[in-house]
């Protein structure tokens, strides 16, 4: 195993160079760079200035983080919509905030929300786990699919999904159109 200490804890990696373990404040670590570690037998010491931390190397083992991400709510026109996985709304009802609820305490500190809405903006954007909520002001009418996931260091969770189908309003139907024509 190669070891690797830096200011946000140490990584251990395979002599494939995959990540084995990666720990730092979120595990438990106290702040500050690693200044000197050892391994002696089944022991890995870590110095954290002066303070020293013994861990056992069966807790050092691989092990991936479960990643809870919950859409608690949907506001649309700051009333709460019923749940469900795709939703219909009138042209009037375009302003949408969507409000997520990370359930770890433990990984708050490093990990992120990854949020995109596709039909709007494909691109994923990125919100801290303390700003668990997402705003769209003024929507136009069309299709789109809300998504959301976290991300901790290079894990990151399966998405939950949202459909949202905006109308356009009745004078844009071609009906109508035809009419006053």
């Amino acid at each position: 195993h190669l070891f690797i200490a830096h200011d946000g804890g140490f990584q251990i990696l395979d002599f494939l160079g995959k990540k084995v373990k990666c720990n730092g404040l979120a595990e438990g670590l106290v702040s500050g760079p690693v200044s000197d570690f050892d391994v002696k037998g089944d022991v890995l010491w870590l110095l954290f200035g002066k303070t020293p931390i013994s861990i056992s190397w069966k807790q050092v083992e691989e092990e991936n983080p479960r990643l809870n991400l919950v859409l608690d709510s949907v506001m649309v026109l700051e009333k709460k919509m019923p749940e469900g996985d795709a939703h219909h709304l009138s042209f009037r009802q375009n302003r949408l905030e969507f409000f997520l609820d990370f359930r770890s305490i433990k990984f708050e500190e490093e990990a992120k929300i990854l949020y995109r809405l596709s039909g709007y903006d494909e691109k994923w954007q990125q919100n801290e786990v303390s700003e668990p909520s997402v705003l769209f002001k003024s929507l136009p009418p069309g299709s789109y699919q809300f998504e959301a996931k976290i991300q901790y260091r290079e894990i990151e969770s399966d998405a939950i999904r949202i459909q949202i189908f905006i109308a356009s309003p009745f004078w844009k139907a071609w009906w109508f159109i035809a009419i006053i024509i």
